[in-house]
């Protein structure tokens, strides 16, 4: 099964579903989500996402409950997942509550984090959020991006692709 596109309206209906699962076995879970459904929820409702990244707790309780709430909708079994966890830097971000159901608590990175991933994924289908992300954290050079960038991660993860794509994305087009 594919995931359909996603709006930010489908993504918090989703989640409130997940939150009513948990919440029917006692359980309250943490989402902490990034990606393109962090930018659709907290700063532009009309981008679409195919999936939900995250990082949650109980994780087992929360891949129960997106199970569930998947196969009622007819969603791919990891619409919701966290799988972008190995990619994160260490340490947790400053971050906001953008959502709280019984049963569930979402919050979402501060737009430079996202902004970090963003670049650090270097796809050309995140340029868009890029721009989005920039303005809103008030970078607006390529050397600011690098330094972003290095500040966030450590060197050993900026590869000279990763710098040539924030380059290329903040360089003006003729």
């Amino acid at each position: 099964m594919v995931t359909p596109d996603l709006d930010a309206a489908d993504v918090r209906a989703l989640l409130v579903e997940v939150g009513a699962e948990l919440d029917a076995v006692g359980v309250v879970a943490d989402l902490f989500l990034v990606g393109g459904a962090a930018v659709a929820l907290a700063y532009d409702a009309r981008r679409l996402t195919r999936d939900v990244d995250a990082v949650f707790a109980p994780a087992t309780e929360v891949r129960v409950a997106a199970a569930r709430v998947a196969g009622r909708h007819g969603l791919s079994h990891d619409w919701l997942n966290d799988a972008v966890e190995g990619f994160l830097p260490p340490g947790r971000p400053s971050s906001r509550t953008i959502m709280e159901v019984p049963g569930l608590r979402v919050e979402v990175a501060e737009p430079r984090y996202l902004l970090a991933l963003k670049l650090r994924a270097g796809r050309d289908e995140d340029v868009d959020d890029v721009r989005l992300l920039a303005g809103l954290a008030g970078v607006r050079t390529s050397t600011e991006a690098v330094d972003l960038l290095e500040s966030t991660f450590p060197p050993s993860l900026l590869t000279a692709r990763v710098r040539f794509f924030a380059e290329e994305v903040f360089t003006p087009e003729p």
